[in-house]
């Protein structure tokens, strides 16, 4: 096994008998002073330099005026040996610390991106700014539910009526009303931060109306982008049922 990967503590051996040992790329000055020339380069600086006057400096020393050494090894990128969703990137590094890992991932043109969870071609994917790629989420989900074994699973397969001894209330993003979960009932949860805006939440004098079906599309525009985009994309998931905080716990209730 190549020193490198002993020396970080991950066995990337089982992944790639092959691997690279780690490359001594060269000092950060006088990579620095060929960035205009040579894209390599150019990219070492972008990913090493510090702004601050904390790390390393534009002309490529640190802040005691001293060369700092940059090194780069492979490693691999992935969920574990049974996933092929695998890809390989560079990490350029300075053994003592002097600045922060940075990793290069090697990109794959448009046409092929498609084709990289089925085939581990080892790189990287562009990602469309502006919209999600809801058949690759789905994949994730698969992939989670085929091959990660017991530690997702035994989160998977417990029913809400098993997490719970109290009924939990749930968004139903097809009849978009709150609805109380039956057994086993499968859902999606939604990580977020409420943040200091102002919206529409469950009360005891909302729950009478949320409950209604079709509520959440009269009720949609009041409430905050994250909640309308989360009741979009459950459905288009293959999911139905969603949990949110503010609107699935009556609020102020210390009884709920």
């Amino acid at each position: 096994m190549p020193n490198g990967y002993q020396e970080s503590g991950q066995d990337y051996h089982k992944f790639d008998p092959v691997a690279l040992s780690p490359v001594e790329v060269g000092y950060l000055d006088e990579i620095y002073s060929r960035r205009s020339s040579c894209a390599f380069c150019r990219l070492v600086y972008k990913a090493t330099h510090s702004d601050d006057g904390r790390g390393i400096g534009h002309d490529g020393l640190n802040r005691d005026g001293e060369r700092t050494c940059c090194w780069m090894d492979w490693q691999l990128d992935g969920r574990n040996e049974t996933s092929v969703a695998i890809t390989r990137r560079l990490r350029l590094h300075n053994k003592t610390g002097m600045f922060t890992d940075a990793h290069v991932v090697l990109v794959s043109d448009h046409a092929s991106a498609r084709d990289i969870t089925d085939q581990p071609t080892f790189l990287g994917r562009l990602v469309e700014p502006t919209s999600a790629d809801a058949a690759r989420m789905r994949q994730w989900v698969s992939l989670c539910k085929d091959h990660h074994g017991v530690a997702c699973q035994s989160l998977n397969d417990v029913g809400v009526s098993k997490a719970s001894s109290n009924p939990v209330r749930l968004i139903d993003c097809y009849q978009m009303r709150l609805i109380t979960s039956q057994k086993e009932t499968r859902y999606v949860t939604l990580s977020y931060v409420w943040g200091p805006a102002v919206w529409l939440k469950l009360t005891c004098s909302t729950y009478s109306e949320m409950c209604q079906p079709g509520a959440f599309n009269r009720l949609f525009s009041q409430l905050p982008c994250t909640v309308q985009d989360a009741i979009r994309l459950v459905p288009i998931l293959g999911e139905r049922y969603l949990w949110v905080d503010s609107l699935c716990i009556i609020q102020g209730s210390r009884d709920d």
